[in-house]
C-alpha cells in the first residue's frame, strides 16, 4: 500500500490486491488517511460516505464501489453501472452518495454526474438499492452537484446544484431515496448575499442547515446559520450569525448533530475547530493526517448487514 508514510516505490500493486489490504485495516487505521500518494493516482482509494455504521469506499482505477461494515469486517463489491472511469475525482463534491430508507430499511447508493460534465446532456444519475443488489437508471438530470458534501436526512439526500435552465443559479437538489425522485428547494434571501458568498449544506438539531459566508479574499469576518423549518412550507429561518476568532478557517462539516467544524484551507494549518453556534462553545484539536484537502465523514458502528435480503 502506497500513502505518505509507506512506499513501495513503484506503486505497482494490482487493483484486487489494493481491496484485500483495505479491507483487512482496522477502521481507526483505515480513517486516517483519505487517498494513497499522488505518485500513484490509478490506485487512488477514497472513503466517500458513511451512513448507519456503513462506509461507502471507492475505487478510481475501476470506478468500482464498495459497501462495507468495519464492525463486522462484511463488505459487497458494487460494479459501475455505467463503465465509467475516473467518475470521482473530487472528494468535496457529491458524485457517489450513500443513503438509508427508512420506510424499507434498506441502502441506496446514488451517482450523480459531475460538474465538469455539465454540458454533457447523457450524463445520467444511477441509483443501487441494496436489498436488490441492483442498479437503476434514473435518466439525465440538469441541476449538478457545485460542490460540498451531500447531506443525508431523513431518507432525503440535499445537495447545492447549479441550474443550468436559470443561468447557473444555486438551488438546493433534494433526492427522495423512497420515492426516487428529485425536488429543488430556493436557497435563503438574505440581504448579505454578494459574488463571493459560500453556501454549505450541514446537518444542525436534526435539521437541513445551510452556513453561509463570503469570501472575498483570505479572511471570513461573518457566518450566518440558517435552518429548514418543513412546518412552514419548507421554508428558511437565520437562526443565529457568528463570528470565528479565526478568519483564516472555513466551515468543513458538522457532527455531534449540534457543532460545525472548520478547517484551514491549502495546508495552512492541521488544526480543526469544534464551534457550537448556538452555546459559543468552541475548542480546537489536531488533525493526524497530514493530507491538505480532506472530508468531514461521520462513522458509528453498527451491525447493519450488507448482504441485502
Amino acid at each position: 500500500m502506497c500513502d505518505e508514510t509507506a512506499s513501495l516505490g513503484s506503486c505497482t500493486l494490482p487493483g484486487d490486491a489494493m481491496v484485500e489490504i483495505l479491507l483487512r485495516l482496522p477502521v481507526k487505521s483505515l480513517l486516517r488517511f483519505r487517498a494513497v500518494s499522488k505518485s500513484c493516482p490509478d490506485d487512488e482509494v477514497r472513503i466517500v460516505d458513511s451512513c448507519n455504521g456503513l462506509l461507502c469506499v471507492h475505487f478510481n482505477r475501476t470506478s468500482n464501489i464498495i459497501l462495507w461494515n468495519p464492525a463486522t469486517r462484511k463488505y459487497r463489491f458494487l460494479e459501475s453501472p455505467d463503465n465509467s472511469v475516473s467518475f470521482y475525482c473530487d472528494p468535496f463534491f457529491p458524485y457517489i452518495v450513500l443513503g438509508f430508507v427508512p420506510e424499507t430499511d434498506d441502502f441506496k447508493v446514488v451517482k450523480i454526474p459531475s460538474s465538469s460534465r455539465k454540458h454533457n446532456i447523457d450524463a445520467k444519475v444511477w441509483v443501487y438499492t441494496l436489498s436488490s443488489d441492483s442498479w437503476e437508471e434514473m435518466g439525465a438530470v440538469n441541476l449538478l452537484p457545485k460542490g460540498g458534501s451531500a447531506v443525508n436526512l431523513n431518507g432525503c439526500l440535499y445537495w447545492m446544484s447549479y441550474n443550468n435552465s436559470d443561468n447557473g443559479r444555486d438551488i438546493v437538489t433534494s433526492f427522495d431515496l423512497y420515492k426516487q425522485v428529485f425536488g429543488q428547494i430556493m436557497v435563503p434571501n438574505s440581504d448579505s448575499f454578494t459574488d463571493f458568498t459560500v453556501k454549505k449544506l450541514v446537518v444542525l438539531n436534526g435539521c437541513l442547515s445551510m452556513i453561509i459566508y463570503s469570501e472575498n479574499g483570505l479572511n471570513v469576518d461573518h457566518y450566518e446559520v440558517w435552518m429548514m423549518n418543513v412546518q412552514q412550507g419548507v421554508s428558511w429561518t437565520k437562526r443565529v450569525d457568528f463570528s470565528l476568532f479565526s478568519k483564516l478557517a472555513r466551515p468543513v462539516g458538522s457532527w455531534r448533530d449540534i457543532e460545525i467544524l472548520f478547517g484551514y484551507p491549502n495546508g495552512l494549518s492541521h488544526e480543526l475547530l469544534s464551534y457550537n453556534p448556538f452555546t459559543k462553545r468552541a475548542r480546537s484539536f489536531q488533525r493526524r493526517s497530514s493530507v491538505g484537502g480532506f472530508k468531514v465523514i461521520n462513522y458509528v458502528e453498527s451491525l447493519e448487514s450488507v448482504e441485502g435480503s
